[in-house]
């Protein structure tokens, strides 16, 4: 009898330390909440322990990953079933207000996250900073985002580097994007937001990240309610040049090692020295391989000496940068040898404006033919026919600026929609820059323009009221399928022709910097994020109709 009361011990001490959710039934998806605590909230003169009690069994050690206590402060804990207390290894700083913030990525133990964080405030002293910012990050999927929050107190704002910096507070944000930093002194506070990637309470070049459009002012306990939109991870590499190879005397292929900005290169005087600094030579030519990615072909003005080894150099005010803005590493430009093979290739056509027989073809296309060469447009000869089909009229084509290896031409007025076209291009006597072979092409091809009965038209104005912008504004209208920006005339007024008919989103943006894109700001040196407005209401467009005097006037929800 004694051995089988001893096993019936064993076996009940074995269950209780193996804590498991409940099995059977359908799977509980119920999110985690928190029942009770203790202190109750804005307890003051507190000195104790703090107590939190939970609706079920929770995964601990995601809990305490995601447990912040702000001002900063050790602390122990222990767990007694769904129940967690939390003491203070050093005890509290006098006169402190404290804020216990429990984040959105713990779970219970079938992985359910909370809906939102969990706050608890108090102070070892008579007084509670009862100051709050209300707020929310704007992005597809916030949930694991942190705000960051520098406290002008604390620090100089106008040298604060962030990137070496912990925050004063950090708070994480919930699958709403909503956000709350409780428990703060009237001031200033810089707010960025951050995915904390490495998990370590500070910011890394890694991390994406997000920057309010100015430091938040906190006066009487109140703040403005805040919006920061969260960008991807920055592309802070720099471009490298991966190889130069010799093609001909006279001809070299330039890699990179991402995309390149096209028009700095392709604007740009390459110079071509011997590494003797006996040689210089210019380039005569540049041109996007149409075969290689991230490749460009150089013509020089004159053959190159192969018994030399060459470098490129770039002039000082025209550095190439990538699609990122980040300029060319030049401490990393190969040097290369000339081959003495003379370039042999005649000019070919390597792509046309679109298929023969193509449908869907937009009313103000522009007719790009690419070659395989840079051609010697002072001596080609093109000839262009455009009419509709079966009618003898004939519209007026006319060529565009191109790059060395295009050809490009339009009409002079936008094509009628819904018509069937026929486009002869003819082109004689092309020369290749690099060795004056010459060679003729003719293209044929037939076409039917978009049909535009699904679409529709908007006009008006944007009557700004806090969105003030000292350069362009920028109006976007999007939705889950379409996307289309817009530079504003200076009354704000606008005018978009050939939307999709559907419900759309409004977003305008001030472009600060004048790149025609939103930028979310630069951690250090500090740039604030550029100023936005998300309007609150959608803008429907209807099949073949032009809205006009649409006024969008900034407005705000009494309550966020």
């Amino acid at each position: 009898m004694i051995k089988l009361l001893l096993s019936l011990v064993l076996v009940l001490l074995v269950s209780c330390a193996n804590i498991q959710a409940p099995s059977g039934g359908p799977p509980d998806t119920t999110p985690p909440e928190i029942l009770e605590f203790f202190p109750a909230q804005n307890t003051i003169n507190f000195n104790d322990g703090i107590v939190l009690r939970f609706n079920k069994y929770m995964e601990r050690s995601k809990v305490i990953e995601n447990l912040i206590i702000i001002p900063e402060t050790l602390f122990e804990y222990d767990w007694s079933g769904k129940e967690l207390s939390i003491s203070f290894t050093n005890g509290l700083a006098e006169n402190t207000t404290y804020s216990l913030i429990l984040g959105t990525e713990y779970t219970d133990l079938l992985s359910n996250k909370p809906d939102r964080a969990f706050s608890l405030v108090f102070s070892s002293g008579s007084v509670i900073d009862s100051g709050k910012i209300y707020g929310r990050i704007l992005h597809p999927k916030p949930e694991g985002a942190y705000i960051f929050a520098y406290f002008s107190g604390n620090h100089r704002l106008d040298t604060l580097n962030a990137i070496n910096t912990k925050p004063d507070y950090r708070v994480q944000v919930g699958k709403n994007g909503e956000f709350q930093l409780p428990a703060l002194k009237d001031g200033f506070y810089r707010l960025f937001a951050v995915k904390d990637l490495l998990k370590n309470g500070i910011y890394d070049i890694t991390d994406p990240f997000g920057i309010a459009t100015k430091d938040i002012a906190v006066h009487n306990g109140i703040a403005a309610f805040t919006e920061i939109k969260l960008g991807e991870i920055p592309d802070k590499t720099l471009p490298e040049i991966l190889s130069i190879i010799s093609a001909s005397n006279n001809k070299i292929s330039i890699r990179f090692s991402k995309p390149m900005n096209d028009s700095i290169i392709l604007n740009s005087a390459i110079t071509l020295l011997d590494t003797a600094k006996t040689e210089s030579i210019k380039s005569r030519s540049i041109y996007k391989n149409p075969f290689t990615s991230n490749t460009y072909e150089l013509i020089s003005l004159a053959p190159l000496n192969p018994d030399r080894i060459w470098e490129i150099s770039f002039d000082d005010n025209n550095i190439p940068y990538d699609t990122a803005g980040n300029l060319l590493d030049l401490k990393r430009i190969p040097k290369f040898n000339v081959i003495t093979k003379i370039d042999s290739g005649k000019v070919k056509l390597f792509s046309k404006p679109f298929s023969d027989s193509s449908d869907g073809i937009q009313t103000d296309k522009v007719f790009d033919f690419t070659f395989n060469e840079a051609i010697d447009k002072n001596v080609v000869k093109v000839e262009f026919k455009l009419t509709k089909l079966n009618e003898l009229s004939e519209l007026f084509l006319d060529t565009l600026p191109a790059n060395d290896n295009q050809i490009l031409i339009a009409s002079n007025k936008n094509l009628e929609e819904n018509t069937s076209y026929n486009l002869l291009a003819t082109f004689n006597n092309l020369k290749s820059l690099s060795n004056g072979l010459v060679s003729d092409t003719t293209i044929h091809l037939f076409f039917k323009t978009e049909d535009k009965r699904n679409s529709g038209g908007i006009s008006g104005r944007f009557t700004p009221k806090i969105l003030k912008c000292n350069k362009s504004t920028y109006m976007i209208l999007y939705n889950q399928s379409n996307r289309f920006i817009q530079k504003l005339g200076e009354n704000g007024d606008f005018n978009s022709s050939s939307i999709p008919a559907d419900n759309y989103n409004i977003e305008l943006f001030c472009d600060d910097n004048d790149n025609g894109i939103y930028d979310f700001g630069t951690i250090y040196p500090f740039e604030f994020s550029e100023p936005f407005y998300i309007h609150n209401k959608q803008l429907k467009v209807k099949e073949r109709w032009n809205i006009d005097n649409v006024n969008i006037l900034e407005v705000y929800d009494a309550v966020k």
